[in-house]
């Protein structure tokens, strides 16, 4: 059994298994929950072994509370464009 901390994953070489972004979802802002994130953005580039409440997505992070929830979006880049409730 293999028990997952954290990845990098800055070039997309880990694909197998990972989640993609789905079309016409709803989009995203504080207070949504880890799956609604994976259905809009797929999954993230990085998650830190050291905060795992941190995901990636490029040079922009969403940050969750202890419930699994939303409660920052930084963005940067536009790389969330037209996926993020403002």
């Amino acid at each position: 059994m293999v028990f997952l901390n954290g990845w990098d994953n800055p070039n997309g070489v880990l694909d197998n298994g990972m989640y993609k972004a789905e079309n016409n979802v709803k989009p995203i802002g504080i207070g949504s929950t880890k799956e609604e994130i994976l259905k809009a953005l797929g999954s993230p580039d990085k998650i830190s072994p050291n905060n795992n409440k941190k995901w990636r997505y490029g040079s922009s992070y969403i940050t969750f509370d202890n419930n699994g929830l939303v409660i920052n979006l930084k963005k940067q880049n536009n790389e969330f464009t037209g996926k993020v409730v403002e």
